[in-house]
């Protein structure tokens, strides 16, 4: 959040000077990061379409209005920088881990709507942690600013699709992340779809 907060300082403070544009430099790994977001954002899009199409869970449904935004944000981030997309079909991914992933949750998520919502949470808690490494790796301004706002999308994802699991009385254990952490996301009140 610091972070976030310097770069939006430093963007009004560049506007301030006279510059009419600020600049930060795109590292190789921002670009890795770019190609990985729009491919993660893409199967997010693709994940959710799949969860609404096969369960009645309206948060699922909510949920891919808001993943669709996202993909639309990263993939203008793409274009700015020139970063090339591939073009694949549904469900097929550049990315072999994020193949593997899709594949594994397309299985488990068809089983119940069990299995659904531990697959959307098992995968929200994923994207954060990726967000957070991505977040923490960069000092472009257009990548902070938009990897903070996806970081916060999904932490709200994380904490509406905990609490529906909470309600049906079925318990998650945090695959990716640490506990703690898993636990300080969760418990805060979350702020998008109300």
């Amino acid at each position: 959040m610091i972070k976030y907060a310097l770069t939006i300082i430093a963007i009004i403070a560049a506007a301030y000077s006279g510059l009419s544009q600020v600049k930060f430099a795109f590292s190789p790994e921002d670009q890795k990061s770019v190609e990985h977001m729009i491919e993660e954002e893409r199967l997010a899009v693709e994940l959710y379409q799949m969860l609404a199409k096969v369960w009645d869970q309206p948060i699922f449904k909510e949920i891919l209005a808001e993943e669709k935004v996202h993909l639309v944000r990263v993939q203008r981030l793409g274009k700015k920088y020139h970063v090339e997309e591939s073009q694949r079909e549904y469900g097929e991914y550049l990315d072999q881990n994020l193949q593997n992933l899709f594949n594994g949750f397309r299985i488990r998520a068809n089983a119940s709507e069990k299995e659904a919502l531990l697959v959307a949470a098992e995968f929200e808690e994923r994207d954060i942690v990726d967000l957070q490494k991505y977040f923490n790796t960069t000092d472009n301004a257009d990548l902070i600013i938009t990897y903070e706002f996806l970081l916060e999308e999904a932490k709200d994802h994380l904490r509406i699709i905990y609490k529906v699991l909470s309600e049906k009385g079925i318990n998650y254990t945090p695959v990716y992340m640490h506990e703690d952490y898993f636990n300080e996301i969760v418990r805060r009140i979350p702020i998008s779809l109300k």
